[in-house]
């Protein structure tokens, strides 16, 4: 139940960073060529608003990547320990030798 919650909020938190994402490029391009009134325009101070936000994001969406990357290799190599640790013998696999 617990991980169902949790992936349910990773897809809403997915879709959130998306449409973040493309509304502040799609305000950009739509932008781009508008009647500038100077200094204090408030389109300019949106565009740049929106540069700073895709750049943040970015920034922490490459960070998270390169977490996610740690964990999973910190992880795989815990589980090849793992398996090169059990070492076999013949009592730990009941064998029984006769003569």
């Amino acid at each position: 139940m617990k991980s169902m919650k949790l992936r349910i909020v990773s897809i809403i938190s997915a879709v959130i960073f998306c449409a973040v994402i493309l509304g502040s490029l799609a305000f950009i391009a739509a932008e781009a060529d508008h009647d500038c009134q100077g200094d204090g325009c408030a389109v300019c101070e949106m565009i740049k608003h929106c540069q700073q936000m895709i750049e943040t994001l970015g920034a922490a969406a490459g960070a998270c990547a390169v977490r996610a990357a740690f964990i999973m290799t910190a992880v795989a190599v815990l589980v090849i320990c793992q398996t090169v640790n059990n070492t076999y013998t013949l009592i730990s696999l009941k064998v029984e030798l006769l003569d």
